[in-house]
């Protein structure tokens, strides 16, 4: 059972509370990310999967983990929740009609919505209602993943704990989309031409989400006020058809200066795959990772963070409020 305010004791004994049973999770979604959510959740001793919900026609009734796609929220056993794991939408005005019928049922929520991640940024009147409403259901509500979520916002900003002063942040990654699943690809314009790239970009709801979320989530955390500015350009081969896309998003402060700047690289046969943070400051500080495969880490972190929003207060939530989500050892207890 999910509970609220656990009590740590002194360091040397950082003990939560012990749960009674495992925390009952639901997942709204049942695409690639939201399926191996699922599989992840049932295969946890401290988890209980307890109904899997798409709206798709062609997913009800298949079986994820040993359970049967439903219909709709309905038609689970929402009695026996305790959170929602909603893999669905990318959009936060599109997400907000399921983040809200979860709280009507009493659960917690951790989305994987791009939005969710910071939605004061695009959505300032639509996240206060959500905070209001989590807090009267007593619920709390998350939005989390790899991108954003944790490798170009949290994670720069943890690792800004160590600095004394900040003077820049910039974080790059960098991905090879062949080794993506396909909506990824779709997504960032695999094999489009450019016009028909282009057009989707000015059609909106195109490119990788959450980038400019991101970028005022560590401008909010490391007190900088400046403004964003987005750019993009498509990675074209040498037969003419788009491979991917390069984006930017820049924090520039008052004085005209790009404090923070984040570049997200996606094509096919990229050279050289990577995520760097660089903090430019007191101390200077490069940290290179090498592997992070986009789908497993999204599927961890979502996972991960279950148990985390558990012990913060109600309301709408951000990565920084939460505890931090780790991960276990197979067949380990949770701490």
């Amino acid at each position: 059972m999910l509970k609220a305010g656990c009590t740590w004791g002194i360091i040397g004994s950082m003990i939560p509370e012990q749960p009674t049973a495992p925390t009952r999770v639901v997942v709204v979604g049942a695409g690639p990310i939201g399926a191996a959510v699922a599989v992840d959740v049932a295969a946890r001793a401290d988890l209980r999967l307890v109904g899997i919900v798409d709206v798709d026609p062609a997913k009800q009734g298949l079986d994820i983990a040993g359970l049967a796609v439903r219909s709709d929220l309905a038609d689970v056993a929402l009695a026996r929740g305790d959170v929602a794991v909603v893999c669905t939408a990318s959009a936060l005005p599109s997400l907000a009609p399921t983040v809200r019928a979860c709280l009507s049922r009493g659960l917690h929520v951790v989305s994987t919505c791009e939005e969710l991640v910071w939605p004061w940024e695009h959505h300032p009147e639509l996240a206060a209602a959500l905070d209001a409403e989590a807090r009267s259901a007593g619920c709390g509500v998350v939005g989390t993943g790899v991108n954003p979520g944790f490798l170009m916002d949290a994670l720069p900003v943890f690792l800004s704990a160590i600095t004394a002063r900040i003077d820049a942040i910039s974080v790059v990654r960098a991905q090879d989309a062949a080794t993506r699943r396909l909506p990824f690809q779709h997504k960032i314009g695999v094999g489009l031409s450019v016009a028909a790239f282009e057009g989707r970009v000015a059609a909106g709801g195109f490119l990788h989400r959450g980038l400019g979320e991101s970028a005022a989530f560590i401008a909010a955390a490391t007190g900088l006020r400046g403004s964003i500015t987005q750019s993009h350009r498509p990675i074209v081969n040498a037969q003419g058809s788009v491979d991917g896309v390069e984006q930017e998003a820049r924090v520039v402060d008052d004085v005209g200066v790009a404090r923070i700047t984040l570049r997200f690289e996606a094509w096919r046969g990229h050279p050289d795959p990577r995520d760097e943070i660089v903090i430019d400051g007191e101390p200077l500080l490069r940290l290179t990772t090498r592997g992070v495969h986009g789908d497993v880490a999204t599927r961890a972190i979502a996972v991960n963070a279950i148990v985390a929003l558990g012990r913060a207060a109600p309301g709408l939530r951000t990565m920084l409020d939460l505890p931090l989500p780790v991960g276990r050892f197979r067949g380990a207890a949770r701490p």
